[in-house]
């Protein structure tokens, strides 16, 4: 018998369709879809109008549809959209947005936004879920960080750093096993949002295409997975989301999201995915 909670989770995910990543695709979908939680409705954004494409995607996710055995009354669906008439390629990372607008009131207390490349854990989603109530009162909530492998060396790497963060002067909370604090690059291509994050969201300028360039002048694709980061944000710190760094002065494995394709870890010419976990965080 699994012992199933009562989270409902809403998926939105964007996938520019290319069939060598289907493979990653797959992994996104198939790590929240056995999260042991009631519901999780899956939509899938796309720049596909191709049926034969359309049914090769629910092919491949025939199998996360079923029901845990002996879970009781669980459900698992995707459904499938297609943008188009875009101006932009990138724009299609913005489709998801009127979602959002749907789930708050809902019976869904999750919202998770991604791309088709991190496989985001059961873990990962506890730890949200955990230490959102906990940091809730100092303006704050969980972030997290994109880790790769890198082949050369097989030492997991930093996707997004590339320089250390330094725990001192920065503000920070103890929270006894764990410091939170925020990092220099706070940027890891998903989010996370309860009921009334969500509805802090739908209103806030970083909730639009055009004036999300207020909050920060990251590029389209970036801000639209960016949500609160810049907003809102409590004395002291420079952004909302903080991770929990250990005692040793390593960022905590629930903190810490695969992307999948290992593409700048693995790649000697680009600056992002050279640094080692293990140099990220410095006293």
């Amino acid at each position: 018998m699994i012992a199933v909670t009562d989270d409902r989770i809403m998926v939105a995910v964007t996938f520019h369709y290319r069939h060598d990543r289907l493979e990653h695709l797959y992994q996104t979908i198939r790590s929240i879809a056995h999260y042991p939680v009631q519901e999780v409705t899956f939509h899938i954004y796309t720049n596909s109008a191709d049926a034969s494409q359309h049914q090769a995607i629910h092919e491949l996710l025939s199998e996360l549809t079923e029901v845990f055995p002996g879970a009781g009354n669980t459900s698992r669906t995707i459904e499938i959209h297609t943008v188009e008439g875009l101006d932009n390629p990138q724009h299609l990372t913005w489709a998801h947005k009127p979602l959002i607008r749907e789930f708050i009131g809902s019976c869904y207390t999750h919202f998770i936004y991604t791309e088709d490349d991190h496989e985001i854990t059961y873990a990962n989603f506890l730890y949200f879920r955990t230490y959102r109530n906990i940091l809730a009162p100092h303006g704050l909530y969980p972030g997290f960080q994109r880790i790769e492998l890198n082949k050369s060396d097989m030492v997991l790497h930093s996707t997004d750093q590339v320089g250390p963060s330094r725990v001192i002067p920065r503000a920070k909370i103890d929270m006894g096993e764990f410091i939170f604090m925020t990092m220099d690059n706070p940027y890891y291509g998903f989010f996370i949002l309860d009921q009334h994050l969500a509805g802090e969201y739908v209103t806030n300028r970083a909730f639009d295409m055009e004036s999300s360039k207020e909050s920060f002048g990251w590029e389209v694709c970036e801000r639209s997975a960016m949500a609160l980061t810049f907003e809102n944000v409590p004395d002291g710190f420079w952004v909302r989301p903080v991770v929990p760094v250990t005692k040793g002065h390593r960022i905590a494995s629930v903190a810490c999201v695969r992307h999948l394709p290992n593409n700048y870890a693995n790649n000697p010419s680009s600056p992002l995915g050279s640094m080692r976990m293990s140099d990220v965080i410095k006293d």
